[in-house]
């Protein structure tokens, strides 16, 4: 994979690109400066016919149903459209102690996410083998005290203020 000082990183591993990124930094101007430039060379540069599928890993989350730590707007400012260009199928962070997951996100309208078409428990419709959105997840809830939750906005598909761990297959 791909390193920048090993603050933000890359790597493959069977049909998957993951992409590690730095949200907590000295100065946030690196956020969409560097870091956002090389996250877009870095995206760029997947075969996604080799790699079909694409996860992002960060500490802040872009979307949060009434937790105890909002939504960054600014990071999600900063990244989003560069997730939705190269078509990320999930971006995971933490920061709140709680499971939550985002019905499928392609887009802003001002400084929200654009909810995009569902098929039946958010998976993606795929026209042209491009889905229709990214899935933002938030698990974070081992060790610490759990945080209040609830799925009310419409960005999200599911929320729970539980000890948890995640699984792909």
């Amino acid at each position: 994979g791909t390193a920048q000082n090993e603050l933000y990183y890359s790597f493959d591993y069977g049909n998957a690109h993951f992409v590690v990124l730095n949200d907590t930094v000295l100065d946030d101007a690196i956020l969409g400066n560097q870091e956002a430039a090389w996250l877009d060379a870095d995206l760029a540069a997947v075969d996604r016919t080799m790699t079909p599928w694409v996860f992002v890993m960060h500490h802040r989350q872009f979307y949060t149903c009434q937790s105890t730590h909002s939504p960054d707007t600014s990071l999600r400012a900063a990244w989003q459209p560069i997730f939705d260009r190269y078509h990320v199928d999930f971006v995971l962070a933490g920061h709140n102690h709680v499971y939550e997951r985002s019905a499928l996100i392609q887009g802003l309208d001002g400084s929200e996410g654009r909810v995009a078409p569902q098929g039946a428990n958010g998976i993606p419709v795929i026209s042209a083998g491009v889905p229709s959105g990214t899935i933002y997840m938030v698990a974070a809830g081992v060790g610490a005290p759990l945080y209040p939750v609830n799925t009310t906005c419409p960005t999200s598909l599911e929320g729970e203020s539980v000890r948890n761990y995640v699984v792909f297959e």
